[in-house]
């Protein structure tokens, strides 16, 4: 198992895709309706063919206020012989809003 390391660049196409679906699982599961604004930062850890991401994201919610939430997600290929980060399966491990005590 690799080491966790931060993710460099944010605005990596894989890393914004692996949030986007993160955003789109979580919404499918609890019923939300939050929209993916943009990946702030993350930690990237590589586990045999799989990749896990822990990312802090950016999303609005129904009303349109801008909320940072934390996502756990694991990617693996479909396809371990050719690379495509849209033949990938996606498990979202977690889904946090680290302010949610507030409430």
């Amino acid at each position: 198992m690799g080491r966790a390391e931060p993710i460099k660049d944010v605005n990596d196409s894989e890393v914004k895709f692996a949030a986007g679906q993160a955003v789109k699982i979580h919404n499918d599961q609890k019923h939300d309706t939050l929209v993916f604004i943009r990946v702030v930062n993350g930690l990237k850890q590589e586990v045999d063919t799989a990749k896990l991401y822990s990312l802090l994201i950016e999303a609005t919610n129904g009303d349109g206020t801008h909320w940072g939430y934390i996502a756990k997600i694991k990617l693996w290929p479909k396809a371990p012989s050719h690379y495509d980060p849209y033949s990938h399966t996606f498990e979202l491990i977690s889904w946090e809003d680290p302010l949610k005590f507030w409430n």
